[in-house]
């Protein structure tokens, strides 16, 4: 028994080709989905957390500072924001290619580049607010606490040759 046939051969062909093009192009734009939504993850989080390193800032700032009382003692805030801070700068480069990448595929409209170059820019800006903040936060309790040490207690180097020995002990 024949099926029936709606399609000349040609024609058939034809469809077949254009309903695996159709496929392919939602596999492509679940990519493009999958990565306008990390990117938009990620940018959520930057925002959230750089509002309470805002206010981390401003509390480190109004807290009243008193010789020889530590906000960070044992450099544990200031070396973690240092580690976060290498990490979210050394993800820059990574970005920076997917980033320029977008306009060399050719699989792409015109409307998908649009929508990818935004989102990475928004990641790009959020993540540069969240850079700027975790630095300011770090300074700020740094200055904190260099302000709280006991100036007079120090010890004092007549030459850099004294200190280098004092350093080598």
């Amino acid at each position: 028994m024949n099926p029936i046939r709606t399609y000349t051969l040609p024609q058939g062909l034809s469809r077949a080709v254009k309903l695996a093009e159709e496929t392919a192009s939602l596999d492509l734009l679940r990519d493009i989905d999958r990565t306008v939504d990390k990117l938009m993850e990620d940018v959520r989080y930057f925002d959230k957390t750089t509002r309470q390193l805002h206010e981390i800032e401003e509390v480190v700032k109004a807290s009243p500072v008193r010789k020889g009382v530590f906000l960070d003692p044992e450099d544990r805030a200031i070396h973690a924001l240092e580690r976060a801070e290498e990490i979210l700068k050394s993800s820059l480069p990574k970005i920076i290619r997917e980033r320029a990448s977008i306009d060399r595929d050719k699989s792409l409209t015109h409307e998908h580049r649009d929508s990818l170059h935004a989102a990475y820019e928004e990641w790009m800006l959020a993540a540069t607010a969240h850079l700027e903040i975790i630095q300011k936060v770090r300074g700020v309790i740094i200055r904190h606490d260099m302000d709280a040490e006991d100036r007079e207690k120090l010890q004092r180097f007549e030459n850099a040759e004294d200190l280098i020995a004092d350093l080598r002990q």
